[in-house]
């Protein structure tokens, strides 16, 4: 099996920045728990999750996404022009920030309406332990009642 164009851009990258491996690059640089993540990139036709494009690029001023997604121009951005991939990195990073944002509101969305459940839950709760406790008022009230 060949492996993706994606996965190959960033076991080159990795080697450029000294690491031997894509597993050494996924735990000892990205800080993950395994090199899993990276490793789905191996198959050919999987894209790299907005995730890994956030993490390397967070912790490699110097990445070039319009070269890792493409293929085109330098693979470091310190070796590019600056006229043509400053705007086209700031419009790339600009694009992933609004991504970013985009699923941080999806989440944040998600959570305000388990939220909103949680609270619906705990009114009706609230409301039969009130029912609960007239029930039990009325209880205690006849039980007074018939002994006096």
């Amino acid at each position: 099996m060949s492996e993706s164009k994606y996965y190959l851009r960033l076991e080159e990258f990795a080697n450029n920045k000294g690491y031997k491996s894509i597993n050494s690059f996924a735990v000892n640089a990205l800080k993950y728990k395994s090199s899993e993540k990276l490793n789905r990139l191996k198959k050919e036709g999987t894209k790299p999750s907005l995730d890994v494009l956030l993490d390397v690029s967070n912790i490699f001023e110097d990445f070039n996404i319009h070269w890792y997604v493409t293929g085109e121009g330098e693979m470091l951005l310190s070796d590019t022009k600056p006229e043509t991939t400053s705007s086209e990195t700031s419009l790339a990073s600009l694009e992933l920030d609004l991504k970013r944002k985009d699923f941080e509101m999806k989440g944040m969305l998600l959570e305000f309406q388990e939220l909103k459940e949680d609270v619906e839950l705990l009114k009706k709760i609230t409301s039969l332990d009130e029912k609960y406790i007239d029930i039990v008022e009325k209880k205690i009230d006849e039980s007074i009642e018939k002994n006096i």
